[in-house]
């Protein structure tokens, strides 16, 4: 079984999902209200998962967190974490990456593509 999880500045959202990608089970909580690991442990009581992989609102190179805005983060480096204390394999990218190599994979992009994006912090008046 997997977890995959999309951990935003106000909810993280979970589904669980078995080996043929079938849903299982899904969830959200409030982010602020818990910490990211206690949130991630909540989660996977079950001992068959596998594998979690994280969508995640902040940056983070080769699997730790460099920044956390509006997250409570118990440790930074979640993916040694999880796999010293569970033996779990943990995945975690930022969600506007995992957000654009899921626009390539599902637009099967093959060719060069040219593209302007422009990244705020959200909504301001």
């Amino acid at each position: 079984m997997f977890v995959v999880m999309d951990v935003g500045g106000t909810h993280i959202r979970y589904r669980m999902i078995d080996a043929n990608g079938e849903d299982l089970s899904s969830g959200k909580m409030r982010t602020q209200t818990i910490g990211l690991i206690q949130a991630i442990e909540s989660i996977i009581k079950d001992d068959t998962i596998k594998k979690i992989g994280i969508s995640y609102a902040g940056e983070v190179h080769n699997g730790v967190i460099l920044s956390a805005p509006n997250i409570e983060v118990d440790e930074p480096n979640i993916k040694a974490y999880f796999l010293k204390e569970h033996h779990i394999e943990l995945y975690i990218e930022n969600d506007l990456k995992c957000a654009a190599l899921a626009e390539q994979r599902d637009w099967n992009c093959e060719t060069t593509m040219v593209a302007e994006i422009l990244i705020e912090d959200g909504w301001k008046n």
